[in-house]
C-alpha cells in the first residue's frame, strides 16, 4: 500500500475505498447496500484473520465516510472505535518518526472524538444521469487528431474513421456505451462513407510484434468506448460521414469482442493513433470488398438490432418435444458476402424457449445460447471460447415460411457482461432450412448450464 503522508486518506487503500463508496452511493443504493457492497469488493483486507494495518485502515476509513454522510452503521462504528480505543490503529506508526507518530496520533483522536459525537442528518447523493450515447448502429463517423500527441506523432489534423456496430448499456452505471469498429485508413482529407467498404479493419490488439497474432488469428476489432458525457467529445472533431446498415467482409475475417478491450473516450487519439502506427505496414489483415455499387438492401430488409421470435415446425423438433415453441434471436450485424452478391444476417439466439410470442424486452433478461456443441462444458468457461453468434447463408424471402417468424421490434441497446465473450468465425455459416435443428440441439444441449452469461 503507497503512504505519502499521516492523514486517513494519505494511501492508496483509503482513496480506492472512497472510490467505491462514493460510487455506490451516486448508483442511487441504499446505504445497507453501499456498506455491504464496499466490504465485499475489500473482503480479502477488511475480513482477513490477521488484522493488519491494511485492515484497521480501511475500516477506519468507511467509518469516516459513512459519519461524514451520516449514514454510520452500529457494525461499522464497534469496529473502529475497537481499534482507536486499544490503541491497534496507532501500533504500525510506532517506527515512524516521532514527527508522524504525532501527526497521526492526532489524526486518529480527531477521528475517535468525531464518531462520537452526534452524527449529522443523512446527506442526500445527487445521482448523476447515466450517459446514454445518440450514435446509432451503422454510424460511421471520421475522427480529426488535434491533440498534442498526434502532433508528436507527426499525424496531427489526420483524420481516421470508425462505424459504431453495437451499442452496450452498461450494468454498472446503467450507462449506454457505444462499440465501434475502426478502420486501418488515415488521410489528412475528409472521406465519405465509402471508405469502410475500400478499407480494412484495424485491429485493437495493442502489441509490439504484429505478425505473432496473424499466425493464431486471434486479433480484436472491437474498441469499447467509455464516454462519461456529452461534453467530451469536442466539437470541431467529430464528423457524421453517414449510416452503413451492412458491413462487406471476406469470409476469413475473425472478430472478437471482450470487455478488456474498453478504453476511455479522452484517450481516443493515443489508443487510434497507436494501433494504426502498429499494423500499418502489416499485411494480410483481413480487408473488405472494394466495389461499394455490390452493395444492395437483403430483400426481406432486416435492420441491426431486429428482434424475432421463430416458432420451432420441423418433424426434427416434434421429436425433440420442442414442436410450436418459440425460441428468440436479434440482428447484431450484416455481412456482404462477395462470392454470392448478397447479405448475410448475423444473429445472436436467446436461450428462452416459450410456449406464447414472447415482447422484445424479454432479452434483457435472458442469457445468450452458445452456438457451439457442448463438449466439456469447463473447457470454454476456463477459456472464455464460448460463441454466440451464427452466420445465416444467402437468403431470399422464399427462404422464411411465413408465420413461423415474427417481428417483435427493435432493440439497439444490449446488456453488457464482463464475462461474455463472443466471436464470428467462418466455420459457423449456416443454411436458413437447418437452423431450426441446430438451434434445437444447442438448446437441449445448454440449458441447464448456469454459467452461461448475458
Amino acid at each position: 500500500m503507497g503512504t505519502w503522508g499521516t492523514g486517513l486518506y494519505s494511501n492508496d487503500l483509503a482513496l480506492d475505498l472512497k472510490g467505491t463508496y462514493m460510487r455506490l452511493l451516486k448508483e442511487g443504493k441504499t446505504k445497507e447496500e453501499v456498506e455491504r457492497l464496499t466490504i465485499e469488493q475489500y473482503e480479502d483486507t477488511m475480513e482477513c484473520e490477521d488484522e493488519d494495518d491494511e485492515t484497521i485502515d480501511a475500516w477506519l476509513v468507511l467509518a469516516d465516510l459513512e459519519w461524514k454522510y451520516g449514514r454510520l452503521s452500529e457494525r461499522v462504528k464497534a469496529r473502529a472505535l475497537g481499534y482507536l480505543e486499544t490503541g491497534k490503529a496507532l501500533e504500525a506508526w510506532e517506527e515512524c518518526s516521532k514527527s508522524d507518530y504525532k501527526n497521526r496520533e492526532q489524526v486518529l483522536e480527531q477521528l475517535r472524538e468525531k464518531l462520537l459525537s452526534p452524527m449529522p442528518a443523512e446527506k442526500k447523493i445527487r445521482v448523476p444521469k447515466p450517459y446514454e450515447c445518440e450514435w446509432k448502429l451503422g454510424d460511421v463517423f471520421a475522427y480529426q487528431f488535434t491533440s498534442d500527441y498526434s502532433k508528436e506523432k507527426g499525424v496531427e489534423n489526420h483524420y481516421m474513421v470508425f462505424r459504431v456496430i453495437q451499442l452496450v448499456r452498461s450494468k454498472s452505471d446503467n450507462s449506454i456505451q457505444p462499440v465501434v469498429q475502426v478502420y486501418k485508413w488515415m488521410g489528412k482529407e475528409l472521406p465519405g462513407l465509402d471508405v469502410i467498404y475500400k478499407e480494412c479493419l484495424l485491429p485493437s490488439t495493442g502489441i509490439k510484434h504484429p505478425e505473432g497474432y496473424l499466425k493464431l488469428k486471434s486479433i480484436a476489432y472491437e474498441w469499447n468506448i467509455d464516454i462519461s458525457s456529452k461534453r467530451q467529445i469536442k466539437k470541431g472533431s467529430l464528423f457524421y460521414l453517414g449510416n452503413s446498415p451492412a458491413i462487406s467482409v471476406i469470409p476469413q475475417q475473425k472478430r472478437y469482442t471482450n470487455e478488456g478491450g474498453m478504453f476511455l473516450y479522452k484517450w481516443i487519439e493515443e489508443y487510434f493513433i497507436d494501433r494504426y502506427l502498429v499494423w500499418k505496414d502489416v499485411e494480410n489483415i483481413p480487408s473488405h470488398i472494394d466495389e461499394q455499387e455490390h452493395m444492395r438492401p437483403n430483400t426481406y430488409q432486416w435492420r441491426l438490432g431486429d428482434v424475432f421470435a421463430y416458432k420451432f415446425n420441423t418433424e426434427y423438433s416434434k421429436e425433440k418435444g420442442l414442436l410450436n415453441k418459440y425460441i428468440l434471436f436479434r440482428v447484431i450485424e450484416l455481412l456482404w458476402d462477395k462470392e454470392k452478391d448478397c447479405i448475410n444476417p448475423v444473429i445472436e439466439v436467446y436461450q428462452w424457449l416459450g410456449d406464447e410470442v414472447p415482447s422484445s424486452e424479454i432479452i434483457k433478461q435472458t442469457p445468450l445460447l452458445p452456438m457451439m456443441p457442448l463438449e466439456d462444458p469447463s473447457k470454454y468457461v476456463e477459456n472464455q471460447r464460448l460463441n454466440y453468434n451464427m452466420i445465416l447463408d444467402t437468403m431470399d424471402e422464399a427462404d422464411i415460411e411465413k408465420g413461423n417468424l415474427i417481428y417483435l421490434g427493435r432493440e439497439e441497446v444490449i446488456i453488457s457482461c464482463s464475462k461474455q465473450i463472443h466471436k464470428t468465425i467462418e466455420d459457423h455459416l449456416y443454411e436458413w432450412k437447418s437452423i431450426e435443428n441446430v438451434i434445437v440441439d444447442r438448446y437441449l444441449e445448454w440449458k441447464d448450464v448456469d454459467f452461461i452469461t448475458y
